[in-house]
C-alpha cells in the first residue's frame, strides 16, 4: 500500500460521472453562494488533471468559476488564481510551441465544434477578467508572470517562464488597443 502523500490525487466521484451528470453538477454549483475555497480547490484539481481529460473538464469548470465571480459568489482574486493555476498547471508538459500557438488563438473565439485547450480557456478567462476589472487585475497577472520569469532556474521554471511570457504577450492587446 502506498502512503497518502504518494497516492494519486483524489478527485472524488465527479470525474468518473457521465458527461451529462457532470454538467448538471456544475450547473448546481453555479447557484452556490458563496463558492467556498475548498470547492474552488476541488474544481481546480479536476480542471488541472491528466492530459487526456484536461480539455474536456477545463472549459465547463472555468465557466462556473467565471459565473461565480461575476455574481459576487467568488472574489476576483480567487477567480484570477484559478485561471492562472489552470494556465500554468493544467497539462504542464505541453510543448511551449503548442502553448505559443494557443496563445495566438486565444484572442479569437474557438469554432463551435472545437474543444479549447486548458491554456486557451485560461488565457481567454484572464483577458475577460482584465477587461472587467481593469488595471488592478492586469497588475496582479503581470506581477505573477514577472515572479515566474524571475524564478526560472530549473527546467520546470524555464517552461513556466516561457508560459508567463506567452501570457503577457496575450495581454499586450490592451497596450495596442488602449
Amino acid at each position: 500500500a502506498s502512503s497518502r502523500a504518494a497516492a494519486s490525487p483524489i478527485y472524488g466521484p465527479y470525474l468518473s460521472l457521465p458527461k451529462e451528470v457532470r454538467s448538471l453538477a456544475l450547473h448546481v454549483l453555479s447557484f452556490m453562494s458563496p463558492l467556498s475555497t475548498s470547492m474552488l480547490l476541488a474544481l481546480t484539481r479536476c480542471a488541472c488533471q491528466s492530459a487526456e481529460h484536461a480539455a474536456e473538464h477545463a472549459a465547463p469548470i472555468a465557466f462556473v468559476v467565471e459565473e461565480a465571480e461575476a455574481r459576487g459568489a467568488l472574489a476576483t482574486q480567487e477567480a484570477l488564481s484559478f485561471y492562472l493555476t489552470l494556465a500554468f498547471k493544467a497539462v504542464p508538459s505541453a510543448p511551449i510551441e503548442a502553448a505559443a500557438a494557443a496563445a495566438a488563438l486565444a484572442a479569437a473565439p474557438p469554432p463551435a465544434d472545437a474543444t479549447a485547450t486548458p491554456w486557451q480557456v485560461a488565457v481567454r478567462a484572464i483577458r475577460r477578467a482584465v477587461l472587467r476589472h481593469g488595471e488592478a487585475a492586469e497588475r496582479a497577472v503581470r506581477a505573477f508572470c514577472g515572479a515566474l520569469e524571475q524564478g526560472s532556474a530549473a527546467a520546470e521554471g524555464a517552461e513556466a517562464a516561457a508560459r508567463a511570457r506567452l501570457l503577457l504577450s496575450a495581454l499586450s492587446w490592451r497596450e495596442r488597443d488602449g
